[in-house]
């Protein structure tokens, strides 16, 4: 994931790419991670805020633990 003034503009997670990836990254209930001060991002595909990553983000988690 890549930060740039403190909006998330890029991230990459199993083959996804952006809000997709994202989305992906906030559901794993562990792991790790480091930062790497200063590294630009590939490209900035995510344009939406954190507010609105977030907000969708949990959406989608909810939606996916609803019984059909």
């Amino acid at each position: 994931m890549w930060f740039e003034r403190g909006e998330i503009v890029h991230a990459v997670c199993e083959g996804l790419t952006g809000a997709g990836a994202f989305y992906k990254l906030l559901a794993w209930q562990g792991g790790t991670f480091s930062m790497e001060p200063g590294a630009a991002a590939p490209q900035k595909p995510i344009a939406s805020g954190w507010q609105e990553l977030l907000v969708e983000g949990c959406r989608l988690m909810d939606e996916a633990q609803r019984p059909e």
